[in-house]
Order: structure tokens, then sequence, then C-alpha cells
């Protein structure tokens, strides 16, 4: 049976959208723990869509080698 919640944001391919992703289905992410979770909610309330995971090293906390981990599981 499909689960409930928040499925919305990890697609049918296994990604995680990061515009729509809830904290904890980016928790899900290699790499991203709550705090860093909370900052990239909070970061793209501020900044605005997410075009690609690159775009995560203006997040306090994230660096490229971070962001380069983290993309290996969106859909961006």
């Amino acid at each position: 049976p499909p689960s409930s919640g928040g499925a919305n944001a990890v697609a049918a391919a296994g990604c995680v959208d990061l515009n729509t992703a809830s904290e904890e289905e980016l928790q899900t992410l290699d790499g991203v723990g709550t705090k860093i979770a909370a900052r990239i909610v909070a970061w793209r309330d501020g900044a605005g869509p997410i075009q690609t995971a690159a775009q995560l090293t203006g997040v306090p906390g994230i660096g490229s080698t971070l962001a380069e981990r983290i993309s290996t599981g969106t859909c961006q």
C-alpha cells in the first residue's frame, strides 16, 4: 500500500525534491541530519526555489563536498 504523509517530495524515481521536501525527507539524503535539514528548509524559504544541489553551498554548514554528496539523492 502507498505510504501516507509527505510522499509528494520523494518522487517515484526515489529522489528527493529539494524544493518540497520536509525536514524528515531531507534527512534521508547522504550527510543530512536534523540541523542541516532545518537549515536547508530555512534557506530555501528565504532564497527561493533550488535549481541545483550546488546552490546548497549557500546554506550555512554545507560546503561543496557535502553539496555533492547530497546531490546524488536529489531530483535537481
